[in-house]
């Protein structure tokens, strides 16, 4: 998965609740992605926008960041709207 692939996919099925490398400020509730070096780093934030301990992943492949995002919003889509 490329990241125009994930770019349709987010517009396509509406997926609101992604922080895109830090493009906003930090939100209750989303699924963010971020890179650090040679490593990309994905998140959730809880009601209070915080960054979830628990909830950091890291990769070393965008190809697998990117399903896990996906995933991972596609999940959030469900649970809140």
């Amino acid at each position: 998965m490329t990241e125009s692939d994930v770019k349709t996919i987010i517009k396509d099925e509406n997926l609101k609740r992604i922080n895109w490398y830090q493009e906003n400020k930090l939100e209750e509730n989303q699924v963010g992605i971020k890179k650090d070096k040679n490593k990309w780093i994905v998140y959730i934030t809880d009601e209070r926008a915080n960054i979830v301990d628990g909830s950091i992943i890291e990769f070393d492949n965008d190809e697998k960041t990117y399903e896990f995002l996906i995933r991972k919003a596609r999940y959030g889509k469900k649970k809140f709207g």
